[in-house]
């Protein structure tokens, strides 16, 4: 058996293709692109997975003020700073352009989310997950309206 070598023109139009889709199967773009489902299949998650650790909020940016970054930077910026000492954290805040005060009130958002569970199990309820994305889009609507 022969192996296709794909270019990477052929395979960035096979993902866009599989992405629009709509309502074919990915089997069906794999059949029209003549190649097998499998490979379609890999090319999607890698690049779901390339498109994952590539988010913008995945890390912090340098041209954005604190103010304005999302919930997913805002938690990375507290986990970054949770274990710094009080040097470390002060000049942390300052090359970032954000003050230690901000960091706590973002830590305070968070807290009634990283609470549900154990909630949960204390008073007996069903966790379910669905619950806690319902409260962490609250909690998000709360971090951006948070030092305002």
């Amino acid at each position: 058996m022969t192996r296709n070598q794909h270019s990477t023109e052929f395979q960035e139009q096979a993902l866009s293709k599989a992405r629009q889709r709509r309502t074919r199967s990915v089997q069906d773009v794999a059949n029209d692109l003549n190649m097998t489902v499998g490979t379609l299949r890999k090319w999607i998650s890698k690049s779901n997975r390339k498109d994952d650790v590539s988010k913008p909020g995945t890390q912090l940016p340098d041209d954005l003020p604190a103010q304005s970054w999302d919930p997913a930077q805002r938690l990375l910026a507290l986990n970054q700073t949770h274990a710094m000492s009080q040097t470390q954290l002060h000049a942390w805040c300052r090359e970032k352009g954000l003050f230690e005060h901000q960091l706590k009130a973002w830590g305070e958002a968070f807290k009634p989310l990283s609470r549900l569970p154990q909630q949960a199990v204390q008073s007996n309820m069903v966790y379910q997950p669905r619950e806690a994305f319902l409260v962490s889009t609250s909690i998000a609507a709360r971090l951006i309206n948070a030092n305002r």
